[in-house]
């Protein structure tokens, strides 16, 4: 099996990442540990150790970049579709720095369709977990989380600027991956270089 890196034991619940070049990549965790960024290497060596001031781990989901090495965290998980505080970090460049801390903006959207909070079972598609980067802006596909005898394997793709701000998110599409409740539900995304 080949793979890019192997995932430091210290680090046990990756859930975003994105290539940093040279064989390394950017990884952050999920809610509940702690406000960092981690570059690692292909041994699971943990290179950079980004400690992240002022924002807080709320539920970071993925983790996407643009073409001058800008990171944008998605705290933006939300299981219940409950929450109205849904953010992304624009995160400075992190190999730029030549010490301190990385400069911060904030882009907080909503979902113009969502109503309820959270809206019936039936409707149970406002929790994302995937965020990629493309042309100045950001793209957000949501995981289905309707109970299985209502799922449908619909995720809604949205775009919002990729700039600080308070945004509605533009509803774009919506596609369907499969009926299947366990395998169905789309938690991650990444462009192709192509």
């Amino acid at each position: 099996m080949s793979y890019l890196a192997k995932l430091p034991k210290s680090l046990d619940e990756v859930s975003g990442m994105v290539h940093a070049g040279n064989y390394t990549l950017w990884v952050i965790e999920d809610s509940g540990n702690k406000d960092h960024l981690y570059k690692i290497d292909t041994t699971g060596t943990i290179l950079k150790d980004v400690n992240l001031k002022n924002v807080k781990n709320r539920d970071w989901e993925d983790l996407s970049a643009d073409n001058q090495g800008n990171l944008y965290i998605g705290d933006f998980g939300n299981n219940n579709n409950r929450r109205k505080d849904l953010t992304i970090y624009k995160v400075s460049n992190p190999d730029s720095l030549a010490g301190g801390h990385p400069a911060i903006e904030e882009i907080k959207f909503s979902f113009p369709e969502q109503v309820s909070f959270p809206p019936n079972p039936r409707e149970l598609l406002y929790d994302v977990e995937a965020l990629i980067y493309f042309q100045d802006y950001l793209y957000l596909f949501t995981r289905n989380r309707m109970p299985a005898k209502y799922f449908d394997g619909r995720s809604l793709i949205y775009k919002i600027p990729a700039v600080a701000g308070t945004h509605k998110a533009m509803l774009i599409n919506q596609f369907v991956a499969c009926d299947e409740t366990v395998n169905c539900q789309i938690t991650g995304a990444a462009m192709s270089p192509s």
